[in-house]
């Protein structure tokens, strides 16, 4: 996928670093897949035969980026004409304050009256392929080549009938319950459930997911422990926050790409593994998986959904959002992002879609709006409906809030399921809102203890 059909594609507009990063990544792994490198390095007698081609081609490849007229610069003052990657790079070396080069062609599209939407995906295409240039060109070990760049090519997937399964405590599985919905080339060759095959499968990434009868969304994760026992084995494990959350609509459109579309295989209990990358394939849906370091360090964003229903109301909303911003949370809110000319339903449906949460402030006005499909509240509210209908038994995402009136009067009905959050009078929001901050940060005063040991009688 090159520039344009990058750019066609909307989602994959690039606002901030870490998505320019990301496209880095995405335009390196789909030229290698594109040109099978990996299968023909290790199926070819003369590994470095391919290694020359692959070179070759991505030295035309590079030539054919820089001569795109988006890639051409023109200086006003000198009169000369040049590159826009020469430009930018200069931009990023000739100041030591910047962090990234896409802060330096933010710097560069300023300058130049240039498209930043445009230039940043070309620019990144042609660094892309220019850093996996110079990644090849400078290791001399081919065997090392593929170590360092091949993915991941396998993940494990288990699946409970428990709904109350991948909260903490270790799940136990029975034997004959491992490696089902498994392709016979994995299979083969660990069917023995020996010490060294559990110690492979501890190196894959995980999906841990519920019987569709449960209607759960899954967790991401690792295995982090397996007690092998007579007949069954006890498996521990560590579940890792994505961004945005893993949705059960995501887990579903994905389920073909992640080689688990047959509908049976989730009406049974079991531990299969895959060959798909799974990073690779939630990454090329929108979904990053969140370290703990990462997750400690990050600011969660918040989504705020509301009706204009006068000049008080829209301040107060503002006052919230400000508090908010203030204790370090990341708040998208309309006052702050649009304004003429701004592609409302765009700025709407991207919010609820990279939002950690989403506070929905009904007052009676917000109520009429939402049932009765009207406005910005109107297309909000159906966003927000449909994204809980994935996790309608475990909302993750969806804080409501009372700002006016009784909760039968104010909630619609799909809304009344939620426990809200009271913020009718001023006290109530001097005392409701740090416990709206601990939620937002997913903090609980109370901890459910561990399990103990059945006890000796």
């Amino acid at each position: 996928m090159d520039a344009y059909q990058l750019i066609a594609n909307q989602k994959n507009i690039i606002t901030d670093t870490e998505q320019y990063i990301g496209l880095i990544k995405k335009v390196q792994d789909d030229y290698l897949l594109e040109k099978q490198y990996f299968e023909k390095l290790e199926k070819h007698r003369n590994p470095a035969e391919v290694r020359q081609e692959l070179l070759k081609e991505l030295d035309d490849y590079l030539h054919q980026i820089q001569n795109r007229a988006e890639m051409q610069d023109y200086d006003p003052v000198k009169n000369s004409g040049g590159y826009v990657n020469v430009q930018i790079v200069a931009i990023w070396e000739a100041d030591k304050n910047l962090n990234s080069y896409f802060d330096a062609a933010k710097i560069y599209c300023q300058l130049r009256e240039k498209m930043f939407g445009t230039i940043i995906v070309h620019f990144a295409e042609y660094i892309a392929l220019q850093e996996l240039y110079h990644n090849f060109d400078n290791l001399t070990n081919l065997n090392t080549a593929i170590r360092i760049n091949k993915p991941k090519s396998m993940y494990n997937l288990l699946i409970s009938s428990d709904e109350n399964a991948w909260d903490g405590q270790p799940f136990i599985l029975d034997n004959n319950r491992i490696l089902s919905w498994t392709s016979d080339d994995i299979r083969e060759s660990r069917m023995e459930l020996s010490e060294d095959v559990f110690n492979e499968l501890l190196t894959y990434p995980c999906i841990f997911a519920y019987e569709s009868s449960r209607d759960k969304a899954p967790k991401y994760g690792i295995i982090t422990f397996i007690r092998k026992r007579y007949k069954d084995v006890a498996i521990e494990y560590k579940v890792f926050q994505t961004m945005p959350s893993l949705s059960l609509d995501d887990f579903n459109m994905l389920k073909v790409r992640l080689d688990c579309s047959d509908k049976m295989e989730f009406s049974r209990t079991h531990w299969a593994v895959k060959n798909v990358d799974l990073i690779s394939a939630l990454g090329h849906h929108g979904i990053k998986v969140i370290n703990e370091e990462q997750l400690s360090n990050r600011h969660p964003i918040v989504f705020i959904s509301y009706s204009w229903d006068d000049k008080t109301h829209k301040e107060w909303v503002l006052a919230l959002a400000d508090k908010l911003i203030k204790n370090g949370v990341d708040v998208r809110l309309d006052q702050y992002e649009l304004g003429l000319g701004k592609n409302l339903f765009h700025f709407m449906e991207n919010s609820i879609k990279i939002a950690d949460r989403v506070i929905v402030i009904f007052t009676p006005n917000y109520k009429a709006k939402a049932e009765d499909m009207i406005g910005g509240v109107g297309l909000e509210y159906s966003i927000l409906k449909a994204a809980s209908y994935s996790s309608i038994a475990n909302n993750e995402k969806i804080i409501p809030i009372l700002r006016q009136g009784q909760s039968k009067e104010v909630l619609p009905a799909f809304m009344q399921q939620y426990v809200h959050l009271p913020m009718v009078t001023d006290e109530e929001f001097e005392d409701k809102f740090q416990e709206l901050l601990k939620d937002i940060y997913m903090v609980k005063d109370i901890i459910k203890p561990k399990l103990g040991k059945k006890p000796t009688f």
